[in-house]
């Protein structure tokens, strides 16, 4: 299995869909996957069309636990050489996922390879963090990371139970300090829906109080908005 992709959802059928296809299109004819899902006990049906899926793993946790361990959760389902770690509200545009894979497998010292990304309606982007010695660092939110390095990492560590924010920038901060780099890859874009919906006004408002988090455990990075 070359690639898994990762991710957590919480009744969001309409929008898990679409990513799921965009991804299924945006890979190389032929390529073997697998989509590695954490469910946070949806009753829209999502538990009920994934598991008709023949490319999916299921993992249910019957309740909201936070996307930090969703995402660890899902990813321990994982068998693929590398993981893709990607929101259920995102589109894949054309070839992304192709594109990056090529890109990791030619460029073994980057250690994650993140996705540019237009939320906000912003112009393609990619986010980055602030570094306690000075500067910026990218960060990845949507991209690729060998799974032997998430794993040696910690995933998105247990720094911070229930909560959602802050994984993508602590397994960054793992990553740098592990030798290895965070790089934007040109030409794997995705469309960013950012679903409006309960969970996201729960998980906003729940943000507010992991903003007092100034410094994060690595002891190398500390979190910032998009710049």
């Amino acid at each position: 299995m070359l690639i898994s992709v990762v991710t957590g959802t919480y009744n969001r059928l309409d929008f898990l869909q679409a990513m799921i296809e965009s991804a299924r299109k945006s890979m190389p004819p032929g390529l073997e996957a697998e989509f590695c899902i954490c469910d946070g006990g949806s009753t829209d049906g999502t538990i009920e069309w994934i598991k008709a899926q023949t490319d999916t793993k299921l993992l249910e946790h019957n309740g909201l636990f936070g996307a930090i361990q969703a995402f660890n959760d899902a990813a321990s389902l994982a068998t693929g050489d590398y993981l893709l770690i990607a929101n259920d509200d995102i589109e894949f545009q054309g070839y992304a996922i192709a594109n990056g894979l090529a890109y990791m497998m030619d460029n073994p010292d980057v250690g994650a390879g993140c996705f540019f990304q237009d939320r906000g309606g912003q112009k393609l982007h990619v986010e980055y963090m602030q570094s306690i010695g000075g500067g910026v660092l990218p960060y990845i939110q949507v991209g690729l990371i060998p799974r032997w390095l998430w794993e040696k990492c910690g995933g998105w560590g247990n720094w911070y139970p229930g909560g959602t924010y802050g994984g993508d920038n602590y397994i960054s901060g793992r990553i740098y300090e592990s030798g290895y780099k965070v790089v934007p890859i040109a030409g794997s874009n995705i469309s960013d829906k950012k679903a409006n919906d309960a969970l996201r006004r729960k998980n906003e408002a729940g943000n507010q109080s992991a903003r007092v988090w100034t410094q994060f455990p690595n002891g190398i990075i500390i979190p910032s908005a998009p710049i």
